[in-house]
């Protein structure tokens, strides 16, 4: 087995899910894909220091697999799983202080749920090249309180984490959640 090098990606292309590392050594650039990497929860990205595997394909082409982030705090990589749980301990803070109804709890986490699938099919979909979920309906689904569920499904699957465009509505969706939830503890709107 080959020993684990280090490098840096050169030509990463996010939309096909590949690119390339320049060994630190020297050597030829290595072609690698979003599937080689080991750390589920980081974006490869150009510039970045990778640490990976040399290996050959089955066409005896060399390549580099295992590849993972090289000196990347782990702490930087949970910080949407950080948010969904600080929400949700604001969240039943909130419920214990009766500011709201404990079935807002269960609403969180039944459309958190189904926008979780509803991302993962997406995701699944790209990459078959098939029929995509229209953005207006993972929006939606955010929106209405599922944007817990769409934080983690984006860190999750990698999914709609580089688009600009999506992040800001995607953001903006939680925002305005978020605006609703304070005025509905305030009083000043009613929930259904």
């Amino acid at each position: 087995m080959a020993k684990q090098q280090l490098g840096t990606i050169r030509d990463w292309n996010d939309d096909r899910g590949f690119g390339f590392i320049r060994p630190e050594g020297g050597g030829q650039d290595l072609f690698f894909h979003i599937s080689d990497v080991t750390s589920p929860h980081t974006r490869p990205h150009d510039d970045m220091r990778v640490l990976f595997v040399p290996s050959r394909d089955a066409q005896g082409r060399r390549r580099a697999v295992q590849v993972h982030p090289s000196g990347v705090a782990l702490s930087a990589s949970w910080w949407p799983l950080a948010v969904v749980l600080l929400f949700t301990c604001a969240l039943v803070a909130t419920c214990l202080a009766k500011l709201l109804p404990w079935a807002i709890l269960a609403w969180y986490a039944l459309l958190s749920a189904i926008t979780v699938l509803v991302y993962r099919s997406d995701k699944g979909r790209a990459e078959r090249g098939a029929w995509r979920t229209p953005e207006k309906t993972l929006h939606l689904l955010e929106l209405a309180g599922g944007w817990p569920g769409a934080l983690l499904a984006q860190w999750h699957y990698r999914h709609k984490t580089r688009k600009l465009s999506y992040q800001v509505v995607f953001w903006t969706m939680v925002a305005l959640n978020l605006a609703g939830l304070v005025l509905a503890a305030l009083g000043v709107l009613d929930l259904p």
